[in-house]
């Protein structure tokens, strides 16, 4: 393969631009320390420098933009306005996470007509997150969890004191797994199969959990597989589950099994349910004893304890950020809706990591228990969950009111004059139940909700 084959499109966030050169900066964080009566230097090694990129690029009208090179020059100007790090696709050196170093500028003349020319400046920064050129917000998301969640394994093991009194968290392994059977179990219409299949997955975990207690790493993964009932409810692991997770006070499931059922399309009642159900773990730990520090031994009882707290309030949240980006949604508000909600408890959660990184009561018995890592990564799943629910709420229609005039109107009426579609008549119905009695009569001068589109 002739190395021209290997160069990429160039882009910065998902905006294209065409490459005439680049600089590439890069080196080591040296200083060098002169003493008198010496010839030679000392050196102190700061570590490396953040790579560079300096990039002279440009826009140009072309068939891609219907020859009106103000769109994607306008593209671009946006991905380097806006706020953090984002993937820069370099030509030479293919994907970079990197932060716009300083000003970028743009040149146009009249003498070159239909071109816009960029000078812009990078610098290689910490991926907070993985980047993909065409992720759709689910991947995207799955994404943002999968190294999440990474990162939590390694912080626990990290935190874990194996030679303390492991009995102890054993205790706090089982009452957390309970909590997750608890939450399942709140999904009251689940077929009887399921719900016996998603709890046998957490029983699973637990005995496994005890089997390997003193093994920090075989233990945070065997805890973090008793989350896989939230996904198996979901049909992420097997497509067994009936579309009609919540029903009536009796219970009672009308509908057979669908064994083609997409669990990237789950509906917005299940979707939502089995989110807030698993979000619902970000606040164990609650309910668990009180660990009184007044020696080492109960230090490390205590770090044990929330190390575990942290790794069961985490992986409540990814598990419903990705229940969250597979759900589909009936409008922008219960999008949005379900958006607020997981956002809400991880800005709690963010606060109750604030306030455990500030209690110096395990650092007074020599134990260094850091929550850095978790804390990065939580702020990075809201990060995730906000950008792809922003990208999947943008295609959705809005609730608006509509004012219904004095004469006689039917919800097919209405559903075809607005619409152009009679079967939305019952969605006409189901939004305003207490309003729309009769579909053949809709109240004259009363304000109901409708879908803007």
């Amino acid at each position: 393969m002739f190395w021209r084959e290997t160069l990429r499109p160039a882009s910065f966030r998902g905006a294209k631009f065409f490459f005439d050169s680049h600089d590439y900066e890069f080196g080591r964080k040296n200083i060098f320390h002169d003493f008198p009566f010496r010839d030679d230097a000392e050196v102190e090694d700061q570590g490396a420098l953040a790579d560079g990129f300096s990039i002279t690029g440009y826009v140009l009208a072309n068939k891609d933009n219907d020859f009106n090179y103000f769109i994607d020059r306008d593209i671009l100007i946006a991905a380097l306005k806006e706020e953090g790090p984002g993937q820069l696709v370099h030509r030479y050196f293919g994907n970079k996470s990197v932060a716009l170093n300083g000003s970028a500028r743009m040149t146009e003349t009249s003498r070159e007509g239909g071109i816009a020319r960029f000078q812009m400046t990078f610098k290689e920064v910490k991926q907070e997150k993985p980047f993909t050129e065409t992720a759709s917000p689910k991947d995207s998301m799955d994404l943002v969890a999968k190294d999440s969640s990474n990162r939590l394994l390694d912080a626990f093991e990290s935190a874990m004191d194996a030679t303390a009194d492991l009995q102890k968290l054993s205790a706090g392994i089982t009452a957390g797994m309970q909590n997750i059977i608890g939450k399942v179990r709140q999904l009251k219409s689940l077929p009887g199969s399921v719900i016996s299949a998603a709890t046998g997955i957490v029983l699973a975990a637990t005995t496994l959990a005890g089997t390997v207690l003193g093994t920090p790493c075989a233990l945070a993964n065997a805890i973090t597989g008793g989350f896989d009932s939230f996904l198996f409810a979901a049909g992420m692991l097997q497509d067994t589950v009936s579309r009609d997770i919540l029903g009536g006070c009796s219970g009672r499931v009308q509908n057979p099994l669908d064994a083609d059922r997409n669990p990237d399309e789950l509906s917005q009642t299940e979707g939502t349910a089995l989110a807030t159900a698993a979000a619902g773990l970000s606040t164990f730990g609650n309910e668990l004893p009180v660990i009184s520090v007044v020696s080492p031994a109960s230090a490390s009882d205590q770090a044990n304890q929330q190390a575990l707290i942290n790794l069961m309030r985490s992986q409540g949240l990814i598990a419903a950020c990705r229940i969250a980006v597979r759900t589909v949604y009936t409008s922008q508000d219960a999008a949005n809706n379900l958006l607020l909600l997981i956002t809400g408890l991880i800005d709690d959660y963010l606060d109750y990591l604030g306030a455990e990184a500030g209690d110096d009561t395990l650092a007074n018995y020599n134990i260094s228990f850091s929550n850095d890592e978790i804390y990065q990564s939580v702020k990075g799943l809201k990060s995730g969950i906000k950008k792809s629910m922003d990208i999947i709420g943008a295609e959705l229609a809005q609730i608006v009111e509509y004012d219904v005039g004095p004469e006689v109107l039917s919800t097919l009426t209405l559903a075809y004059d607005r619409y152009e579609d009679l079967s939305r008549d019952q969605e006409l119905i189901d939004r305003n139940p207490l309003l729309i009695l009769n579909p053949c009569f809709i109240p004259g001068g009363k304000t109901i909700n409708i879908l803007s589109e």
